[in-house]
């Protein structure tokens, strides 16, 4: 590759003795293959919807931000306008206070001890060169392994008695199918205790130890905080233990004081808290999931000492980011919401979800032969054979060869900067006229739903419960909405027929369980009525009008009745898109009409709805003074960027201003009904369970003896999950399956 192509796979691969990120997973040899085949980062990203399904690809996607921010931090700047000063070359103390603030913003944490370490020497004191931070060396640490009856009482005893903080040391790839190594616990900052479940006194009294720490868990009174608790009460459910007091756990407090930070890692998080480098844990970048780290990482020797750390760190950190969150005035959303939803999780992740695995083997045949189907028409009318998965081979074909924009009487798409043709869906819909078009992108469908559904699923069902378990992430999105990963549960595909049929796959895997389907009724848009305090808007629902009809009636001057399919799909169009910021150019781009009348169009709406015209004034009004919005429930978004003179950077910023408000109740709704529903369950003693939760539907197995009550439970608890005075809708169903349910 070219050496201007330097900065793309040094951007791909990262580089931790700088601090640049990079793609998780990806090295030296993928990074150069990837450059060579797409030019450039901004390459990979243009046709990444062409990539063939495999690991590399998701981790693209989930890490795109990371990406490109790597490769912004390793390009150097040539033009730079540089005046010498001289007088102002003279160094001088810097003011640290903007030091740790500026380094933070950076999130160059490593950075930090060793700038401490320079003031120390230039003979400035602690308290000048930095705020004493928890952790500073204050005397020997305790660090003790539990060897023996009179440590193991004395640790029971004390953790009997208050707020005490955890760590499970497990082997394994997967919670649930994995063995655990040892338990840290830690009460008092700069003391740990390890027990660990290879020794030889553990393994003497195994069964009374287990006994004795289940106690422990399984008492809600006995207060426990934890890095990751979910993970951690996910290990301990192999000892048939389920955790209870899940009290504060130091990976939420601090995505919820930052719900835009990138890394949640206890190394991270000690250094921006604590200014402490963990020594034993080093500079290990392990994934959120992984926080309990395989024991199997480490090395035997230092297995107790990196457990003591880990767990008195947490601890520190519970002291520190408690008093963060009622700084921030945090404190009643974390307890009532956040915490309580840990617990949830962890249920949801456990009940896992059972596969019809005949189904699926039946549907990957019938779409091996359609795609071969496909391939072979596709290869008719180019006439070759080539890779129809290389934009570098398919550009040619279509727009050379071909010429397909000529036979259509259009223009050729432009070339990337890379010197090929995009061959990304929004591109080839464009041409969809010609009829390679509908081939190729239905090849391209049938191909993601076999190898990312159908073919992938079945390989992630654990042996051990015959079901497969996501991981919900909590601390991911910055509206508060949970995510799910390995696998994404929530990315089942909904809009094509094909896709849908894929949620016939998931079932209740017993006679005596059906699968009820419970989903808010445009919840949305509700929430904008809500929000806005629109009258026009909430009083269509009261009347229980379709919004979109509604809309349409009112903005074109049509009676109800008269509303025909294409006009509501407009209004939809127009509801959807001018909260979230749409332009009048983008609406003309969606529903096809002129930007003057997309103009008119805008216009009109907000005559219609003039209080959400209001709300979004106010609302990137208030965050450009503040500097952040929040959610009905509390839930804070920080927005530099909305005072940003980037005209592109302050309109996106407004956009997340105006739509985070929106997205982050609809989260919180959703995340107190889940908590609320649990609880119901288990108060009545339920064989019913909650499986899914994806976006604004909740997902079940019911008792076939529970259809009903389980059917006005759900209902209940969603639609009053909080008072608002306009009612919010629930649909419920159930079937067979997902696909009958939903």
């Amino acid at each position: 590759f070219k050496p201007e192509q330097v900065i793309d796979v040094l951007g791909l691969m990262g580089d931790s003795s700088d601090n640049v990120p990079g793609v998780a997973g990806i090295g030296p040899k993928t990074a150069t293959k990837l450059i060579e085949d797409f030019g450039s980062i901004e390459g990979i990203y243009e046709h990444i919807d062409e990539m063939k399904e495999s690991k590399n690809k998701e981790r693209l996607i989930e890490q795109k931000e990371n990406a490109l921010l790597s490769k912004r931090l390793v390009t150097i700047e040539t033009n730079v306008p540089v005046e010498h000063d001289f007088e102002k070359m003279k160094p001088e103390m810097p003011d640290m206070q903007k030091v740790r603030s500026f380094i933070d913003e950076l999130e160059f944490h490593t950075m930090m001890p060793r700038i401490e370490t320079y003031i120390a020497k230039a003979g400035v004191s602690a308290s000048v060169a930095h705020e004493v931070s928890q952790i500073k060396e204050q005397g020997k640490k305790r660090y003790i392994e539990v060897t023996t009856h009179r440590v193991f009482n004395e640790l029971i005893l004390t953790i009997n008695k208050g707020v005490t903080a955890f760590s499970v040391i497990w082997n394994g790839k997967h919670a649930l199918n994995s063995e655990i190594e040892g338990i840290a616990f830690s009460f008092h900052a700069n003391e740990g205790y390890y027990l660990s479940f290879t020794d030889q006194f553990f393994l003497k009294n195994r069964e009374s130890i287990i006994w004795l720490l289940r106690q422990y868990f399984e008492n809600p009174d006995f207060k426990k905080v934890g890095h990751n608790l979910k993970l951690n009460a996910l290990v301990l459910s192999q000892l048939n233990i389920r955790v209870s007091g899940m009290f504060f756990d130091t990976m939420v407090a601090s995505y919820l004081l930052n719900p835009g930070a990138r890394n949640v890692n206890l190394d991270d998080m000690s250094l921006k808290y604590l200014g402490h480098t963990m020594k034993a844990l080093g500079q290990s970048q392990e994934k959120e999931s992984q926080i309990s780290m395989s024991f199997e990482q480490k090395s035997d020797d230092h297995t107790a000492q990196f457990s003591c750390e880990e767990v008195d760190i947490t601890f520190q950190l519970y002291a520190y980011l408690k008093n963060q969150l009622e700084k921030e005035d945090l404190s009643e959303l974390f307890d009532t919401i956040e915490m309580p939803l840990v617990a949830t999780l962890t249920e949801l992740e456990k009940n896992g979800v059972h596969l019809d695995l005949d189904f699926l083997k039946k549907m990957s045949n019938e779409l091996a032969q359609s795609i071969n189907s496909y391939q072979k028409q596709i290869y008719e009318i180019a006439g070759e054979e080539f890779n129809l998965n290389s934009p570098k081979q398919l550009g040619p074909i279509l727009f050379e060869k071909l010429e397909i924009h000529k036979e259509l009487g259009k223009r050729a798409p432009k070339k990337t900067k890379t010197g090929s043709y995009s061959t990304a869906e929004p591109e080839l819909i464009k041409f969809e006229e010609h009829k390679i078009i509908d081939l190729i992108l239905n090849y391209r469908e049938l191909t993601k739903l076999k190898s990312t559904y159908v073919d992938a699923l079945p390989e992630l069902i654990n042996p051990k419960t015959h079901a497969i378990h996501t991981t919900f992430n909590q601390v991911i999105a910055a509206t508060g909405r949970l995510s799910s990963i390995d696998p994404n549960l929530q990315n089942i595909p909904i809009r094509t027929e094909m896709g849908r049929q894929i949620r016939k796959a998931f079932i209740s895997g017993s006679d005596d369980f059906k699968i009820l389907s419970a989903d808010y009724s445009q919840i949305e848009l509700r929430l904008v009525a809500i929000i806005s305090n629109d009258e026009q808007m909430k009083d269509a629902f009261r009347q229980n009008l379709d919004i979109h009809t509604a809309t349409a009636a009112a903005m074109f001057g049509y009676k109800l009745e008269d509303v025909t399919p294409d006009i509501r799909r407009r209004a939809k169009e127009i509801n959807f898109g001018i909260i979230y910021g749409m332009s009048q150019w983008g609406l003309a781009s969606r529903i096809h009409i002129s930007d003057d009348e997309a103009r008119s169009f805008i216009d009109s709406y907000f005559v219609q709805y003039p209080g959400v015209h209001n709300y979004m004034m106010n609302t990137v009004s208030e965050a450009r003074m503040s500097g952040f919005v929040k959610t009905l429930s509390g839930r804070k978004r920080q927005i530099p960027e909305i005072n940003s003179e980037n005209r592109m950077i302050r309109e996106g910023a407004e956009r997340v201003a105006i739509n985070t408000p929106i997205q982050g109740t609809a989260a919180d709704l959703i995340k107190i009904a889940m908590i609320n529903i649990q609880k119901a369950i288990d108060e009545q003693s339920l064989k019913s369970k909650m499986i899914l939760q994806v976006h604004d539907e909740l997902v079940f197995n019911v008792h076939v003896d529970e259809i009903e009550l389980l059917k006005k439970l759900v209902v209940d608890k969603m639609e009053n999950a909080m008072s608002f005075d306009i009612k919010l809708k629930v649909d419920v169903g159930v079937g067979d399956n997902w696909l009958e349910a939903h």
